[in-house]
Protein backbone atom coordinates (compact mmCIF):
# COMPACT_ATOMS: atom_id res chain seq x y z
CA UNK A 1 0.00 0.00 0.00
CA UNK A 2 1.14 3.11 -0.74
CA UNK A 3 2.42 5.79 2.28
CA UNK A 4 -0.08 8.33 2.94
CA UNK A 5 2.57 10.41 4.66
CA UNK A 6 5.90 11.37 3.27
CA UNK A 7 8.95 13.45 4.54
CA UNK A 8 6.83 14.67 7.34
CA UNK A 9 9.51 14.28 10.06
CA UNK A 10 11.67 17.46 9.17
CA UNK A 11 9.01 19.79 9.31
CA UNK A 12 8.72 18.72 12.83
CA UNK A 13 8.69 21.73 15.24
CA UNK A 14 9.26 24.19 12.43
CA UNK A 15 7.03 27.24 12.91
CA UNK A 16 4.17 28.58 10.59
CA UNK A 17 5.51 29.34 7.34
CA UNK A 18 8.91 27.81 7.21
CA UNK A 19 9.65 27.15 3.63
CA UNK A 20 10.81 23.40 2.91
CA UNK A 21 10.08 21.60 0.05
CA UNK A 22 9.07 18.14 0.74
CA UNK A 23 8.73 16.89 -2.73
CA UNK A 24 11.52 14.94 -5.00
CA UNK A 25 14.53 16.88 -5.48
CA UNK A 26 15.65 17.81 -8.75
CA UNK A 27 19.21 19.15 -10.45
CA UNK A 28 17.03 21.11 -13.11
CA UNK A 29 16.63 24.51 -12.41
CA UNK A 30 13.15 26.17 -11.76
CA UNK A 31 11.22 27.20 -15.11
CA UNK A 32 9.26 30.50 -15.24
CA UNK A 33 7.02 31.37 -17.96
CA UNK A 34 5.31 34.44 -18.24
CA UNK A 35 1.98 35.95 -20.14
CA UNK A 36 0.12 38.94 -20.22
CA UNK A 37 -3.11 40.55 -22.08
CA UNK A 38 -0.77 43.47 -23.81
CA UNK A 39 0.25 43.65 -27.03
CA UNK A 40 3.68 42.84 -28.11
CA UNK A 41 3.96 40.26 -25.13
CA UNK A 42 5.01 36.28 -26.15
CA UNK A 43 3.27 33.66 -25.60
CA UNK A 44 5.88 31.34 -24.07
CA UNK A 45 8.32 33.88 -22.54
CA UNK A 46 10.72 32.09 -20.85
CA UNK A 47 11.95 33.81 -18.27
CA UNK A 48 16.09 32.97 -16.21
CA UNK A 49 15.63 35.18 -13.28
CA UNK A 50 12.06 36.38 -11.90
CA UNK A 51 13.01 39.46 -10.89
CA UNK A 52 12.25 40.43 -14.89
CA UNK A 53 8.86 39.57 -14.25
CA UNK A 54 6.85 42.92 -14.44
CA UNK A 55 4.33 44.25 -11.70
CA UNK A 56 1.42 45.54 -12.86
CA UNK A 57 -2.29 46.48 -11.67
CA UNK A 58 -4.22 46.85 -14.45
CA UNK A 59 -2.49 43.84 -17.07
CA UNK A 60 -3.73 40.47 -16.65
CA UNK A 61 -0.67 38.38 -15.70
CA UNK A 62 -0.12 35.00 -15.54
CA UNK A 63 2.96 33.40 -14.31
CA UNK A 64 3.86 29.85 -14.75
CA UNK A 65 6.47 28.19 -12.73
CA UNK A 66 7.45 24.61 -12.69
CA UNK A 67 9.76 22.97 -10.83
CA UNK A 68 9.29 23.53 -6.63
CA UNK A 69 12.53 22.76 -5.62
CA UNK A 70 14.34 26.37 -5.45
CA UNK A 71 12.50 28.01 -2.37
CA UNK A 72 14.60 30.78 -3.20
CA UNK A 73 13.11 31.36 -6.32
CA UNK A 74 9.68 31.05 -4.75
CA UNK A 75 10.41 33.26 -1.56
CA UNK A 76 11.16 36.01 -4.37
CA UNK A 77 8.26 35.59 -6.03
CA UNK A 78 6.13 35.92 -2.37
CA UNK A 79 7.92 38.89 -1.59
CA UNK A 80 7.74 40.83 -5.06
CA UNK A 81 3.58 39.80 -5.45
CA UNK A 82 2.81 39.40 -1.62
CA UNK A 83 2.00 36.27 -1.17
CA UNK A 84 1.69 34.93 1.89
CA UNK A 85 4.28 32.99 3.71
CA UNK A 86 1.60 30.29 4.55
CA UNK A 87 0.51 30.03 1.03
CA UNK A 88 4.62 29.31 0.12
CA UNK A 89 4.57 26.77 2.98
CA UNK A 90 1.43 25.14 1.20
CA UNK A 91 3.28 25.32 -2.20
CA UNK A 92 6.27 23.26 -1.38
CA UNK A 93 4.30 20.60 0.45
CA UNK A 94 3.32 18.10 -2.69
CA UNK A 95 0.60 16.04 0.10
CA UNK A 96 -1.36 19.03 0.52
CA UNK A 97 -5.18 18.11 0.11
CA UNK A 98 -6.91 20.11 -2.40
CA UNK A 99 -8.37 23.48 -1.08
CA UNK A 100 -9.14 26.78 -1.47
CA UNK A 101 -8.19 29.34 0.81
CA UNK A 102 -8.09 33.39 1.28
CA UNK A 103 -5.16 35.44 3.45
CA UNK A 104 -5.88 39.08 3.40
CA UNK A 105 -5.97 39.90 -1.02
CA UNK A 106 -4.67 36.49 -1.71
CA UNK A 107 -6.55 33.30 -3.12
CA UNK A 108 -5.08 30.00 -3.29
CA UNK A 109 -6.81 27.15 -4.88
CA UNK A 110 -4.52 23.61 -4.94
CA UNK A 111 -5.65 20.14 -6.40
CA UNK A 112 -4.18 17.31 -8.33
CA UNK A 113 -3.09 16.96 -12.09
CA UNK A 114 -4.11 12.77 -12.69
CA UNK A 115 -2.94 11.11 -15.89
CA UNK A 116 -1.78 7.56 -16.62
CA UNK A 117 2.12 6.54 -16.66
CA UNK A 118 3.56 4.04 -18.98
CA UNK A 119 2.16 1.04 -17.29
CA UNK A 120 -1.15 2.19 -16.92
CA UNK A 121 -0.72 3.19 -13.03
CA UNK A 122 -2.25 6.74 -12.28
CA UNK A 123 0.10 9.22 -11.41
CA UNK A 124 -0.20 12.53 -9.41
CA UNK A 125 1.71 15.31 -8.94
CA UNK A 126 -0.01 19.10 -6.91
CA UNK A 127 -1.50 22.14 -8.94
CA UNK A 128 -1.45 24.87 -7.06
CA UNK A 129 -2.96 27.88 -8.07
CA UNK A 130 -2.45 31.42 -6.19
CA UNK A 131 -4.21 34.74 -7.31
CA UNK A 132 -2.89 37.58 -6.22
CA UNK A 133 -4.22 40.89 -7.63
CA UNK A 134 -4.18 40.57 -11.67
CA UNK A 135 -1.46 37.98 -11.13
CA UNK A 136 -2.31 34.45 -11.48
CA UNK A 137 0.60 32.10 -10.39
CA UNK A 138 0.59 28.34 -11.29
CA UNK A 139 2.97 26.40 -9.47
CA UNK A 140 3.65 23.03 -10.85
CA UNK A 141 5.96 19.61 -10.95
CA UNK A 142 8.80 19.87 -13.49
CA UNK A 143 7.45 16.36 -14.47
CA UNK A 144 4.40 17.97 -16.05
CA UNK A 145 4.14 20.13 -18.94
CA UNK A 146 1.66 18.65 -20.87
CA UNK A 147 -1.24 19.94 -18.88
CA UNK A 148 -1.17 23.46 -20.10
CA UNK A 149 -0.79 22.85 -24.20
CA UNK A 150 -5.07 23.18 -24.54
CA UNK A 151 -4.68 26.35 -22.55
CA UNK A 152 -1.50 27.96 -24.70
CA UNK A 153 -3.71 26.91 -27.66
CA UNK A 154 -5.89 29.08 -26.26
CA UNK A 155 -3.86 32.00 -25.47
CA UNK A 156 -3.03 32.06 -29.08
CA UNK A 157 -6.35 33.20 -30.37
CA UNK A 158 -6.34 36.73 -30.03
CA UNK A 159 -9.84 37.19 -29.96
CA UNK A 160 -10.72 33.95 -27.62
CA UNK A 161 -12.27 34.23 -24.51
CA UNK A 162 -9.13 34.00 -22.60
CA UNK A 163 -7.24 36.93 -24.16
CA UNK A 164 -10.56 39.22 -23.56
CA UNK A 165 -12.08 38.24 -19.73
CA UNK A 166 -10.22 38.68 -16.50
CA UNK A 167 -7.90 37.05 -14.69
CA UNK A 168 -10.66 34.53 -12.43
CA UNK A 169 -11.65 33.43 -16.08
CA UNK A 170 -8.41 32.44 -16.86
CA UNK A 171 -8.18 30.23 -13.20
CA UNK A 172 -11.30 29.06 -14.05
CA UNK A 173 -9.85 27.59 -17.72
CA UNK A 174 -7.29 26.22 -15.93
CA UNK A 175 -8.65 24.37 -13.09
CA UNK A 176 -11.32 23.16 -16.02
CA UNK A 177 -8.48 21.41 -17.85
CA UNK A 178 -7.50 19.64 -14.63
CA UNK A 179 -10.89 17.94 -14.23
CA UNK A 180 -11.92 17.37 -17.94
CA UNK A 181 -8.02 15.28 -17.55
CA UNK A 182 -10.00 13.22 -14.66
CA UNK A 183 -12.55 12.31 -17.11
CA UNK A 184 -9.91 11.02 -19.07
CA UNK A 185 -8.30 8.99 -16.35
CA UNK A 186 -11.58 7.49 -15.27
CA UNK A 187 -12.37 6.41 -19.10
CA UNK A 188 -9.06 4.42 -18.88
CA UNK A 189 -10.86 2.97 -14.96
CA UNK A 190 -13.77 2.24 -17.00
CA UNK A 191 -12.12 0.08 -19.79
CA UNK A 192 -10.28 -1.47 -17.68
CA UNK A 193 -13.42 -2.33 -15.28
CA UNK A 194 -15.13 -3.47 -18.56
CA UNK A 195 -12.19 -5.86 -19.27
CA UNK A 196 -12.19 -7.70 -16.16
CA UNK A 197 -16.14 -7.93 -16.41
CA UNK A 198 -15.92 -9.56 -20.11
CA UNK A 199 -12.82 -11.95 -18.77
CA UNK A 200 -13.92 -13.15 -15.59
CA UNK A 201 -16.30 -15.82 -16.81
CA UNK A 202 -13.87 -17.55 -18.72
CA UNK A 203 -10.90 -17.18 -16.32
CA UNK A 204 -11.45 -17.19 -12.70
CA UNK A 205 -8.25 -17.80 -11.21
CA UNK A 206 -5.85 -15.68 -8.31
CA UNK A 207 -4.62 -13.48 -11.46
CA UNK A 208 -8.26 -11.97 -11.81
CA UNK A 209 -8.61 -11.42 -8.45
CA UNK A 210 -4.88 -10.02 -8.80
CA UNK A 211 -5.95 -7.34 -11.32
CA UNK A 212 -9.27 -6.91 -9.06
CA UNK A 213 -7.67 -5.42 -6.43
CA UNK A 214 -4.94 -3.18 -8.25
CA UNK A 215 -7.82 -2.01 -10.43
CA UNK A 216 -9.86 -1.42 -6.86
CA UNK A 217 -6.40 0.54 -5.54
CA UNK A 218 -6.41 3.15 -8.22
CA UNK A 219 -9.92 3.74 -7.86
CA UNK A 220 -9.31 4.80 -4.45
CA UNK A 221 -6.92 6.60 -4.75
CA UNK A 222 -8.21 8.42 -7.66
CA UNK A 223 -11.65 8.96 -5.33
CA UNK A 224 -9.10 10.36 -2.71
CA UNK A 225 -7.26 13.03 -5.06
CA UNK A 226 -10.87 13.65 -7.16
CA UNK A 227 -13.73 13.83 -4.79
CA UNK A 228 -12.80 17.29 -2.63
CA UNK A 229 -12.80 19.33 -5.92
CA UNK A 230 -16.73 19.99 -5.38
CA UNK A 231 -16.23 20.93 -1.93
CA UNK A 232 -13.78 23.77 -2.88
CA UNK A 233 -16.03 24.83 -5.57
CA UNK A 234 -18.78 25.40 -3.36
CA UNK A 235 -16.74 27.19 -1.18
CA UNK A 236 -15.55 30.19 -3.95
CA UNK A 237 -18.74 32.29 -3.38
CA UNK A 238 -16.89 32.91 -0.36
CA UNK A 239 -13.10 33.29 -1.26
CA UNK A 240 -13.98 36.10 -4.11
CA UNK A 241 -15.17 39.44 -4.40
CA UNK A 242 -19.34 39.71 -5.16
CA UNK A 243 -18.49 41.35 -8.24
CA UNK A 244 -15.68 39.12 -9.43
CA UNK A 245 -17.60 35.70 -8.43
CA UNK A 246 -20.37 37.32 -10.44
CA UNK A 247 -18.74 37.34 -13.51
CA UNK A 248 -17.55 33.54 -13.35
CA UNK A 249 -20.62 32.50 -11.73
CA UNK A 250 -21.63 30.18 -14.57
CA UNK A 251 -18.60 29.24 -15.48
CA UNK A 252 -17.52 27.79 -11.89
CA UNK A 253 -21.04 26.57 -11.74
CA UNK A 254 -20.52 24.67 -14.96
CA UNK A 255 -16.93 23.30 -13.38
CA UNK A 256 -19.10 22.26 -10.38
CA UNK A 257 -21.15 19.91 -12.14
CA UNK A 258 -18.29 18.11 -14.47
CA UNK A 259 -16.91 17.44 -10.36
CA UNK A 260 -19.56 16.15 -9.27
CA UNK A 261 -19.94 14.31 -12.56
CA UNK A 262 -16.74 12.69 -11.95
CA UNK A 263 -17.57 11.95 -8.82
CA UNK A 264 -20.82 10.14 -9.52
CA UNK A 265 -18.74 7.99 -12.41
CA UNK A 266 -16.36 7.51 -9.43
CA UNK A 267 -18.88 6.15 -7.15
CA UNK A 268 -20.48 3.93 -9.94
CA UNK A 269 -16.92 1.92 -10.26
CA UNK A 270 -16.25 1.34 -6.69
CA UNK A 271 -19.71 -0.40 -7.00
CA UNK A 272 -19.15 -2.33 -10.28
CA UNK A 273 -15.45 -3.44 -8.23
CA UNK A 274 -17.90 -4.59 -5.36
CA UNK A 275 -20.12 -6.23 -7.49
CA UNK A 276 -16.81 -8.05 -9.39
CA UNK A 277 -15.43 -9.14 -5.76
CA UNK A 278 -18.44 -10.29 -4.73
CA UNK A 279 -18.90 -12.12 -8.54
CA UNK A 280 -15.29 -13.44 -8.51
CA UNK A 281 -16.05 -15.19 -5.18
CA UNK A 282 -19.22 -16.76 -6.49
CA UNK A 283 -17.48 -18.49 -9.37
CA UNK A 284 -14.97 -19.47 -6.92
CA UNK A 285 -17.54 -21.11 -4.78
CA UNK A 286 -19.21 -22.16 -7.69
CA UNK A 287 -16.59 -24.19 -8.85
CA UNK A 288 -15.60 -25.47 -5.95
CA UNK A 289 -19.19 -26.84 -5.02
CA UNK A 290 -19.14 -28.67 -8.43
CA UNK A 291 -16.01 -30.38 -7.68
CA UNK A 292 -17.46 -31.17 -4.20
CA UNK A 293 -20.62 -32.36 -5.98
CA UNK A 294 -18.05 -34.92 -8.80
CA UNK A 295 -16.66 -36.29 -5.52
CA UNK A 296 -19.66 -36.82 -3.47
CA UNK A 297 -21.24 -38.67 -7.19
CA UNK A 298 -18.26 -40.95 -7.41
CA UNK A 299 -18.33 -41.53 -3.84
CA UNK A 300 -22.16 -42.52 -3.82
CA UNK A 301 -21.09 -44.72 -6.82
CA UNK A 302 -18.42 -46.56 -5.41
CA UNK A 303 -19.70 -46.95 -2.03
CA UNK A 304 -21.97 -49.83 -2.63
CA UNK A 305 -19.49 -51.31 -5.34
CA UNK A 306 -16.54 -51.46 -2.48
CA UNK A 307 -19.37 -53.03 0.08
CA UNK A 308 -19.86 -55.68 -2.38
CA UNK A 309 -16.49 -56.59 -3.11
CA UNK A 310 -15.78 -56.16 0.77
CA UNK A 311 -18.23 -58.98 1.03
CA UNK A 312 -16.98 -61.07 -1.31
CA UNK A 313 -13.53 -60.38 -0.06
CA UNK A 314 -14.16 -62.16 3.34
CA UNK A 315 -12.47 -65.43 3.63
CA UNK A 316 -15.39 -67.94 4.27
CA UNK A 317 -14.88 -71.20 2.88
CA UNK A 318 -19.09 -71.59 2.28
CA UNK A 319 -20.44 -68.49 0.14
CA UNK A 320 -23.38 -68.62 -2.53
CA UNK A 321 -21.80 -68.59 -5.68
CA UNK A 322 -18.31 -69.14 -4.50
CA UNK A 323 -17.54 -72.02 -6.78
CA UNK A 324 -19.64 -71.29 -9.29
CA UNK A 325 -17.39 -70.82 -13.02
CA UNK A 326 -19.18 -67.58 -14.13
CA UNK A 327 -19.12 -66.08 -10.33
CA UNK A 328 -16.72 -63.24 -11.13
CA UNK A 329 -18.79 -61.71 -14.35
CA UNK A 330 -21.77 -62.34 -12.41
CA UNK A 331 -20.43 -60.10 -10.05
CA UNK A 332 -19.26 -57.53 -12.70
CA UNK A 333 -22.34 -57.17 -14.64
CA UNK A 334 -24.11 -56.96 -10.61
CA UNK A 335 -22.05 -54.28 -9.47
CA UNK A 336 -21.96 -52.28 -13.58
CA UNK A 337 -25.92 -52.27 -13.35
CA UNK A 338 -25.90 -51.43 -9.85
CA UNK A 339 -23.88 -48.44 -11.39
CA UNK A 340 -26.36 -47.76 -13.95
CA UNK A 341 -28.99 -47.66 -11.76
CA UNK A 342 -27.92 -45.51 -8.99
CA UNK A 343 -26.57 -42.64 -11.65
CA UNK A 344 -30.07 -42.70 -12.72
CA UNK A 345 -31.11 -42.08 -9.34
CA UNK A 346 -29.18 -39.28 -8.60
CA UNK A 347 -29.68 -37.74 -12.24
CA UNK A 348 -33.22 -37.76 -11.28
CA UNK A 349 -32.70 -36.09 -8.56
CA UNK A 350 -31.07 -33.53 -10.18
CA UNK A 351 -27.47 -34.00 -8.48
CA UNK A 352 -25.31 -33.66 -11.45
Amino acid sequence: MKKLVTNSVQHIGNSPGTLSYSGVRHSQKVQLSYWENSPGKSLDLTLLDNSEIPKTKDINQWINVQGLNDIDVLKSLGDQFGIHPLFLEDILNPGQRPKVETIGDCLLVSLRALSFDETKQIRSFPVTFVLTGTALFSFSELEIDDWLNPILKRLKNPSGALQQKSIHYILYALIDVLVDQYFSVLEGLGDQIQSIDENIFKNSDSSQLDALYQLKKQLLYFNKQASPVPEFIRKMPNELPEKQWKAVKIYFDDLLDHSMQVQDITKTYLESMNNLFDLYFSLVNLKMNRTIQALTVITVVFLPLTLLAGIYGMNFTTMPGLYDDFAFWWMIIGMLCLSILILWFLKRKQWF
